[in-house]
């Protein structure tokens, strides 16, 4: 999915810095992101579910998809994990935890500075000029700012793909930061 960003910064080049920390390949320690019990009793619960969902269905692939799930809640706890682990491809440490490190805190796989259609002429203006271009009621600021999924200035962001910034947000961003610069990004999640 592509959806349309916005960086404050004083120039271009300050945008690869700023997002680095949100990348879903940023480097993070290892973090336990489901305890060995919840493996079991999630799995367990899911398992329960899809039978009961589809216990009457005689399609070929629920066949064999029950006939799994059967099989795994008659595991004992021990068997169950390594079953549920190999199942869901988990990654397990030592105690049985699924473990990960995958940035939690990302909201993008890659992004393209520009390459949005109908942003490229507020490409690089400041902060105050699209206010003022906003206030003017300039179609295409308001558009721009209407569309816009994140915004984000060094340490901070706000929005995302699925719960995107406000406009409200937008403007007092960009009034707190009247001579940084706007660049237009199309993230990809």
């Amino acid at each position: 999915m592509h959806f349309l960003g916005a960086v404050i910064a004083e120039k271009q080049d300050d945008i690869y810095g700023i997002l680095a920390e949100w990348s879903e390949y940023a480097d993070v320690d290892e973090y336990v992101k489901e305890t060995r019990s919840e493996i079991i009793t999630n799995g367990r619960a899911d398992d329960q579910a899809y039978l009961e969902d589809h216990g009457n269905d005689t399609d070929p692939m629920h066949e064999k998809f029950k006939k799994a799930a059967a099989g795994r809640l008659a595991l004992d706890d021990e068997a169950a994990l390594k079953a549920y682990a190999e199942y869901r491809r988990l990654n397990l440490n030592e105690d049985g935890d699924a473990v990960s490190t995958f940035n939690k805190d990302s909201f993008y796989d890659y992004y393209e500075i520009g390459e949005w259609e109908g942003v490229d002429a507020l490409q690089g203006i400041t902060c105050r000029e699209l206010v003022d271009r906003y206030n003017r009621e300039d179609a295409l600021a308001r558009t721009a700012i209407g569309s816009l999924c994140v915004i984000c200035k060094e340490g901070w962001y706000d929005g995302g793909l699925w719960n995107d910034t406000t406009t409200a947000t937008v403007l007092n961003e960009l009034e707190r930061n009247t001579g940084r610069k706007v660049w237009w990004l199309n993230f990809h999640d």
